[in-house]
């Protein structure tokens, strides 16, 4: 039976090797992440701006309405 510290330097060794097959993809999928966070943010951003527009515009015809209800023309 080997030695423990010869077992200990092999599974480094196998891990250092895992490690390095692995980490483009772990690189791969946190850019991927990264992306996705931004992707999110600008699309919520987006949302955000087209409802505030869509809100002004009701907003606008309901004091359209409230004016000529007014002055008496509904």
């Amino acid at each position: 039976m080997a030695p423990p510290e010869i077992k200990t330097n092999r599974l480094i060794a196998i891990q250092n090797k895992q490690t390095q097959q692995y980490a483009p993809l772990v690189r791969h999928y946190k850019t991927d992440a990264q992306d996705a966070d931004l992707t999110f943010k600008r699309l919520s951003e987006r949302t955000l701006i087209e409802q505030r527009a869509r809100l002004n515009r009701n907003n606008k015809a309901i004091s359209r309405e409230m004016h000529k209800a007014q002055q008496g023309l509904i």
